[in-house]
Formats: C-alpha cells, structure tokens, sequence
C-alpha cells in the first residue's frame, strides 16, 4: 500500500502487495553512517539540532542506501519494497526542501527500478517476465497490473512446503469471504500470482492501512485534476470499512503505534481537505496509540541494549510521533497534548541510533538498508508526512 501510494505522490510532484524475494546478491561491506556530531547523543542537544543538519545527514544517509543497493552505481540492484516506498518519500522530500531536482530525478528513477524488478518474476524462477503477464509495450504502461513481488531473498514457500514463520517474517486477491455471513478478511501473504495464500492471518493493522491509502489515492487522483480512478476504490474501501469494524486498533508493538500515528496524520489532512468519509476515525487512532505508548514506556524497551532491539521497529515510532507533533503546529486538542509528553522519547529513540557505536551491534547491520533509510525518514519526515510539493 505505501508504496502505492508513494508512486502517485511522486507523479503527482514532478508533474508541477504479493510473494517473496527479489533480485539476491552478496552485499559489499560498507561502513556504518558517520555520525551528525557527539553531541547529537545527547537527547537534550540533539532536542536543538539545527533542522539543516537533519537534512544534510538524511542526504548522506539516502546517498549511501542508494549507492549500496545499485540504483546510483555498477553495484548488484537489490530492490525491497517497504524500504524503497520509503526511500521514494524520502527523495521526494529532499527535493522540495533543498530545490534540489536531483532527489526528484532519483525517486522517479527508483520508482522505475521497483517497477522493473519487483514487476517481474527473480531471474531463478522457472516463471519469466512480467508478473502481469502482459506484453512487453502493455507492461510497460501498466507496470503494477500484476501487482509488486516483496523482494526477500528467499524464493515464495511451494505449495507443499511447511510454513516456517522464520522464514515468513521476512487488494484484491487478498480479500476473501470468511463464514456463514460473508465477513471479509485478508490474508497477510500472498503467492506471487495471487493463486494461494503464504500466510492466512490478517494483521492487526492491514484494513486500517488499505482503507487510508485508498482515500488518499482518491483525494490525490481529484487534486491531479481530470485523473480518474479506475476502479473507482469505493467497494473495495467498504470492504476494508467493514473488516475494521470488530478489529481492536491498540498495540505495543512500537511499529505498530507508530502506523497508528502515521495513519491519524494522513486522516487528519485529509479532513482538512474534507476528502475523509470518517471524521471520527482521527481521535480513534489517537487514543489507541496513545494507550498503546503507555504499555510500551512501562515495558521499559528503550532501555534495552542494541543488541536487543530492532532499529527500523522503534523508529516507525519515532516517526508517528514526529507525525503527531506536526499536528500540534496547527491545531490544538486533549489528545495531541497528551502524545506531547512523547515527544522526548522519539528524540531518545533516534539520538541512540545514531550513536556510532549502537550502529556496529549485528541487528542494526543485519537490517541496514531498511534502518538507514527509516533513519533518514525520522531526520526529515517531510516526504513521507507531508508528501505534495
């Protein structure tokens, strides 16, 4: 979904979810990001860190994923379709804030990569060319006809394999019916050719996720002006309306409140715009992911060492809360106040992982890409929260 969503911000600018692995490759050994300064670890130094400097080490940041990952240099191209949606914003950001055309150029250019990598069944598969199995020139026009494959490096299960959640972890042929009355569910995993499910359970969050980016493909469709949706998006937003309907929105999970966050930012403009069919839907979030950072400070996480804990995870949450932040400069309520005693603990969270010496820990390294773009997401958010230019 967001990188959906992040292709129909990037087209929209510069004109003013299936499978397993993609391409595989030995990674060359690159050392970690340099860091902003020493005093950056300090939360109450980095709390005044010149906005400037954010951005110039977000650039550095990008620069480097870009470079390792093949999209600015000779290396292997190794394409992920969470970190590039990512990235995209992020390169969408950059331009607009520094005037830069370069960034823009370099989300566009990403943006084709996925489309040529992730549109297309791995070099190993017995299966070649487009997922959509259209011709060339079609495929082409239409490069997400047959959807995007994931890019793990690990070939999808067949289907008489055992499910191995280890291996696993890493809209329509989603939705189906469930039970006697035809309650809607989604399957959290696809085969490529959307032919059988990987993994059946549906994820806490996927509804809330499909019905918000469909209202905002919407919204971004009607702002293009003349642009036409096709389909529409209006039953498939009922089908996602009515999953959400007995499905609790509170968890611990520190990527997950930072979705929460995220999604209550993106409703939040949206009414602004009064592109949203849910006013109520803002407050829902809020309260949800303000119950869910409670459980989460008493757990106590963020003291942990970084050997135990995941960068990318906790810095979704620096990111929804950053997200809240942006809300409180233009208006004012109980809830943005009350996430407002957080504020501090998105600063913790991204001055620990900037400290060089947590990035050398294996789980940081294992997850580079992924946490070094995040990194640069949470230094200048713009992109990903605000993403019209």
């Amino acid at each position: 979904m967001l990188f959906i969503a992040a292709i129909v911000t990037v087209s929209a600018s510069c004109r003013r979810g299936s499978g397993a692995s993609g391409l595989s490759g030995a990674e060359s050994a690159t050392p970690p990001a340099p860091a902003l300064s020493r005093t950056v670890v300090d939360r109450e130094t980095h709390d005044m860190l010149d906005v400037q400097k954010q951005r110039e080490h977000a650039v550095m940041l990008m620069m480097r994923f870009a470079d390792r990952t093949g999209l600015t240099s000779e290396r292997t191209n190794r394409r992920y379709l969470w970190t590039d949606a990512f990235a995209v914003c992020n390169f969408v950001g950059l331009a607009r804030d520094t005037g830069q055309p370069r960034y823009a150029e370099l989300a566009l250019l990403l943006v084709d990569r996925v489309h040529h990598t992730l549109g297309k069944h791995r070099p190993s598969d017995s299966r070649s060319g487009w997922i959509s199995g259209l011709n060339p020139a079609q495929a082409e026009a239409h490069p997400t006809r047959g959807g995007l494959r994931i890019g793990k490096e690990l070939p999808e299960r067949a289907p008489q394999e055992p499910f191995d959640a280890e291996r696993e972890w890493e809209h329509r042929g989603f939705v189906y019916s469930a039970g006697g009355r035809g309650q809607r569910r989604m399957y959290w995993k696809m085969s490529i050719d959307l032919s059988r499910p990987l993994v059946r359970s549906m994820g806490q969050h996927d509804a809330l996720d499909g019905y918000v980016t469909y209202a905002d493909l919407k919204a971004t469709a009607s702002k293009l002006g003349g642009s036409k949706l096709d389909p529409p998006l209006d039953a498939e937003m009922a089908d996602f309306a009515s999953m959400m309907g007995d499905t609790s929105l509170a968890t611990d999970d520190p990527l997950g409140i930072g979705g929460l966050l995220v999604d209550a930012h993106r409703v939040d403009q949206l009414l602004a715009e009064q592109r949203f069919p849910q006013p109520k839907l803002r407050d829902a979030l809020l309260a949800a992911a303000l119950s869910g950072l409670d459980q989460y400070a008493r757990a106590g996480e963020s003291r942990r060492p970084a050997e135990q804990r995941l960068a990318f995870r906790e810095l979704g949450l620096a990111i929804g809360i950053r997200a809240v932040a942006s809300m409180r400069r233009t208006k004012s309520d109980s809830l943005l106040e009350e996430l407002g005693r957080y504020d501090s603990l998105a600063s913790d969270i991204i001055a620990f992982w900037l400290d060089p010496a947590h990035q050398r820990a294996a789980t940081w390294n294992e997850h580079l890409d992924i946490n070094e773009v995040m990194l640069a997401t949470s230094l200048a958010p713009s992109g990903f929260l605000t993403p019209d230019f």
